[in-house]
């Protein structure tokens, strides 16, 4: 029953999406001293690839493009010219991989607060004395 519920499916791919690319980060953090390495990252999440079916309740809603997301423009420019390459002859910045680790970390404790406050929703409705 708790599979059919978009919120619940919604955070639980992100944790998954930040776990992968939490892992991902540390490995490139683990190789910033090897010659020739280069970074590896995930796509970006996309929520078009979770088994959701969203329904518009109005004809506003869930009309999004690419303009309506205000940090479309700052992935773009996220690597840096300072960053490209190392003393080591490789690609990673580990105060790149720093940040964007930090940032998957804050990811997945958003959308982990999400799934709990959620399922706490449920309980509280099946189990009202609780």
């Amino acid at each position: 029953m708790l599979k059919n519920l978009a919120l619940l499916n919604l955070a639980s791919g992100r944790m998954n999406y930040d776990s992968k690319r939490h892992n991902m980060l540390a490995s490139n953090i683990a190789h910033a001293d090897t010659p020739g390495y280069v970074g590896k990252d995930l796509a970006p999440f996309k929520i078009d690839d979770l088994p959701l079916s969203l329904q518009a309740t109005r004809s506003t809603h869930l009309n999004f493009s690419q303009n309506d997301n205000p940090y479309s423009a700052l992935q773009e420019n996220i690597r840096q010219a300072a960053f490209d390459e190392t003393l080591n002859k490789n690609g990673v910045s580990i105060e790149e991989e720093m940040a964007k680790a930090s940032q998957a970390q804050a990811s997945y404790d958003l959308s982990s607060t999400i799934w709990r406050k959620s399922i706490g929703l449920f309980m509280s409705v099946v189990n009202p004395r609780a």
